[in-house]
């Protein structure tokens, strides 16, 4: 089996009153936007998971998004622009992977381009 990936942002569905779960491998996967009688009205959040698809490795990240999907939409897509080399990462020993994944994801969310994306998104998804 190949490397497997889910990634969804509220924008495409906000499953406002209405849990949702899916299955990656053997990854569970929830979704729920909140209660529309508690005065939940849209789905700011994302969420992203990767898998090796033979149990070796998952990779998943949650975003808490705020003001609209624009900036959990740009970490997603940041994210897949590096998954061939996070991918590889993941697949080093366990000594080497972290320190490498820590570069990386740094290096990404550092550089010039991301930030001035940052600064062009409305609302926010904090660290």
């Amino acid at each position: 089996m190949g490397n497997e990936a889910f990634y969804w942002t509220g924008r495409a569905e906000s499953y406002l009153d209405r849990p949702d779960a899916t299955r990656l491998d053997g990854i569970c996967v929830g979704r729920y936007g909140g209660s529309s009688a508690s005065g939940a009205d849209k789905n700011e959040d994302g969420l992203l998971v990767w898998s090796d698809g033979e149990g070796r490795w998952e990779f998943a990240v949650i975003l808490d998004a705020h003001g609209s999907c624009e900036s959990a939409e740009l970490v997603i897509d940041a994210l897949l622009t590096e998954r061939p080399s996070i991918e590889s990462l993941l697949s080093e020993p366990v000594d080497t992977a972290f320190s490498g994944l820590e570069s990386t994801l740094l290096a990404l969310f550092r550089s010039e381009a991301f930030r001035s994306d940052c600064a062009a998104v409305k609302g926010n998804a904090p660290a």
